[in-house]
């Protein structure tokens, strides 16, 4: 049978729009794609920057680059019926100075704009001038964080009582030196210092104020460095560091008032106590400057030690109540917002 040539022609048209309508996800591929904004469109050197990429063909990403350095690729932002605007990527480290951020998908690399320039900024390298000029900064120091001045809350609850005492007027004094950029890395010194103070605890049910000491055996000496970020699962795009700062105090005991009389004492914990501070902290680094680092854990509390004609019954009567395993503490040092 004969077919006509418009019949042809109908058919041919037919299966060029059949095959145009089956073919279109791989043969109509997205363009080329083009970065028109960075949001941030600068960061430090050593990394870490999350940046929201604007502009257009941003599926099916391949790769994320720096200048010649590649960069983490963290989300897609996408809709079914529009073309990817948004794409989330974390920056590598670099020197200073601006760069240009290409993107390459399956429908090529994104051409030089004025939008597309990020910005690297070498930090500070030392924000605590006098740890410098005193020589406490470790070898190696790129950067440092001064954390003069900071406060501290502080709870200890001894298990056998089931009471709590507060730390009052606590500082914490010290500072952080950073040895590595990429990942974070660096350590952590300081000393809590406090006043002497009174709580208020019940002692075979009957109210008594005490009078006590707490002071830091040396300088604590720690660490910070940063560890994955399913560490740290509050927020997706934050940088997550982990804080170690072994400390050991002596609790001294100065005093109990009890209804109608109050007797002196000259006590102290028979060893120190040790306080293991580790805690997750979520990033930028500098948030241990003005967010805060807030441990908690257990520690034993020791024997006490009292001296004066008094000395072993109080000291035989004070351990019996504090001391033993499994005591919980919480400490928080941060920026102190007045005074």
């Amino acid at each position: 049978m004969r077919v006509s040539a418009c019949r042809r022609i109908a058919l041919t048209m037919a299966v060029v729009v059949v095959s145009a309508m089956v073919l279109a996800p791989s043969a109509m591929a997205a363009g080329a794609p083009t970065v028109e904004k960075l949001e941030p469109n600068s960061g430090p050197t050593y990394g870490g920057t999350i940046v929201r990429i604007v502009g257009v063909n941003l599926e099916e990403v391949r790769s994320v680059e720096f200048g010649v350095l590649q960069g983490k690729i963290i989300e897609e932002k996408c809709e079914s019926t529009v073309p990817c605007r948004e794409l989330v990527v974390e920056s590598p480290s670099h020197v200073p100075g601006q760069t240009e951020v290409t993107v390459t998908t399956a429908g090529g690399t994104s051409a030089r704009n004025e939008g597309d320039l990020f910005n690297y900024i070498q930090p500070e390298k030392l924000i605590c001038q006098s740890e410098e000029a005193a020589g406490k900064l470790p070898p190696g120091t790129l950067s440092c964080i001064s954390l003069e001045n900071h406060e501290v809350l502080g709870r200890l609850t001894d298990r056998k009582l089931n009471q709590s005492i507060e730390l009052q007027e606590g500082t914490f004094n010290g500072f952080v030196a950073f040895t590595s950029f990429f990942p974070i890395g660096g350590t952590i010194h300081g000393i809590i210092a406090a006043k002497p103070f009174e709580a208020t605890i019940k002692v075979f049910g009957v109210a008594a104020k005490v009078g006590l000491t707490f002071e830091q055996v040396g300088e604590a000496n720690g660490s910070i460095e940063e560890i994955a970020r399913s560490n740290c699962p509050a927020e997706l795009f934050q940088r997550c560091f982990h804080e170690s700062i072994p400390t050991q105090v002596n609790l001294g005991f100065t005093s109990i008032t009890l209804p109608g009389v109050t007797i002196p004492l000259s006590c102290k914990t028979a060893t120190p106590v040790s306080l293991p501070l580790e805690a997750n902290l979520l990033g930028p680094a500098e948030t241990i400057n003005g967010g805060g680092s807030h441990f908690t854990g257990t520690t034993t509390f020791p024997t006490v030690k009292c001296e004066g004609p008094l000395g072993t019954v109080e000291s035989v009567v004070l351990s019996a109540l504090l001391s033993g395993p499994n005591n919980a503490y919480s400490i928080t040092i941060r920026e102190r917002f007045f005074g």
